[in-house]
């Protein structure tokens, strides 16, 4: 079995989600120990009520090789570093872009 990195894992689902996106624009990774943090961005969401960022939560996929589990989230645009993170998600800041082939 081919073991991948948080980044490789991170990078994989971000890229599934840009294929069947249309109006996605970025990925954002928040890089942690226990599971893997994704926030999509993207045109073709709507705009949450309430402020928050609201992730879906996923087990690993080892048939998938995706051996981390991991959390989606997604947001336009116009929400992106203004939406209340989850609690343990920490700030703004410590998310890095993901750059997509």
């Amino acid at each position: 079995m081919v073991t991948i990195t948080p980044e490789e894992q991170a990078r994989s689902i971000a890229q599934e989600n840009r294929e069947g996106d249309e109006g996605f624009q970025k990925a954002y990774w928040l890089p942690d120990e226990g599971e893997l943090r994704l926030i999509v961005v993207s045109t073709d969401v709507p705009k949450e009520a309430d402020g928050k960022v609201h992730p879906f939560y996923f087990s690993p996929d080892r048939k998938r090789g995706l051996p981390l589990p991991f959390a989606v989230a997604l947001m336009r645009p116009e929400e992106f570093e203004k939406a209340e993170l989850p609690d343990g998600w920490g700030n703004w800041s410590s998310f890095k872009v993901l750059t997509l082939q």
